[in-house]
């Protein structure tokens, strides 16, 4: 659970940098462009996303290769 943990910081880290809109309401929702995504506020303050795609599936061709960013796999 510590790299799920450590992915998500990273993930939320990046959103915040590069300026992604993020509701700050009590079901917290945030909009990637390709996709929307509800998440929910923890305790400590911490908006939780879960289930959120960043890469395109790694079947068939991409099972060896690089990732492919989920918005190019529409």
């Amino acid at each position: 659970m510590p790299f799920l943990k450590s992915v998500t910081q990273l993930l939320c880290l990046a959103m915040a940098a590069s300026g992604v809109a993020v509701k700050r309401d009590t079901k917290p929702t945030v909009n990637l462009g390709y996709a929307s995504y509800r998440g929910t506020r923890l305790p400590a303050g911490v908006d939780e996303f879960l289930g959120m795609r960043y890469a395109k599936a790694p079947v068939g061709d991409l099972s060896l290769a690089h990732c492919v960013s989920a918005q190019a796999s529409k």
